[in-house]
């Protein structure tokens, strides 16, 4: 199977997690970090609770971008979690809490690719089983984290502009979540304005 790449900047995502987001935005540190802030990001304590989604309006992309604090979990894929890795719930494997997240690919079977799994997408490296924040919705939230603006996620290179992609498990790298182009046995994980690379 082949693999490619998409900038995240040319993506938006379908928010499939339960709950409805918030407006009110955690405090900056003293970096003017506010979503990666080390007092409630990669902490083995949650600040607050799994599950809470924030939605924040992102002037570089232009548009809104949906937050998610989950707790990342290594197992039972052993892949380390870095940013931009694209995470689904892990419950879907094992019987842990809903939202706990992995890259193992196994977590996506056919019939979940089906009904549209929950995704998102880390926002930094993180620690296992530390809790922190993830892009679950919108379009990519530069301005809250502006390291992502120059990252990319896995495809299957299928993706084209102007289509819908799905998450499937990614045989051809590594066993992990990739994205793929949308067929009529998937349901939508979000859009693509670029073909990818």
């Amino acid at each position: 199977m082949a693999v490619s790449t998409i900038a995240v900047s040319n993506i938006i995502l379908h928010d499939k997690w339960p709950g409805t987001p918030i407006k009110v935005v955690p405090a900056e540190d003293k970096n003017g970090e506010t979503f990666t802030n080390a007092a409630h990001h990669n902490v083995v304590t949650p600040e607050y609770r799994p599950g809470t989604k924030v939605i924040v309006y992102d002037s570089t992309s232009s548009g809104f971008a949906t937050m998610i604090y989950l707790r990342w979990n290594l197992s039972p894929s052993g892949i380390a979690g870095a940013m931009s890795e694209i995470v689904v719930p892990e419950a879907l494997v094992t019987a842990l809490a809903y939202y706990d997240v992995t890259v193992d690919g196994d977590a996506i079977p056919t019939d979940v690719e089906a009904m549209g799994i929950p995704c998102a997408i880390m926002l930094s490296a993180m620690t296992d089983t530390y809790f922190g924040w993830f892009w679950c919705g919108g379009v990519v939230p530069i301005d809250w984290t502006p390291l992502l603006a120059a990252t990319t996620v896995v495809t299957q290179a299928t993706m084209l502009a102007g289509a819908a992609f799905s998450i499937t498990d990614g045989d051809g790298d590594g066993d992990r979540p990739v994205f793929a182009l949308t067929d009529a046995n998937m349901s939508a994980s979000g859009w693509s304005m670029a073909d990818d690379t």
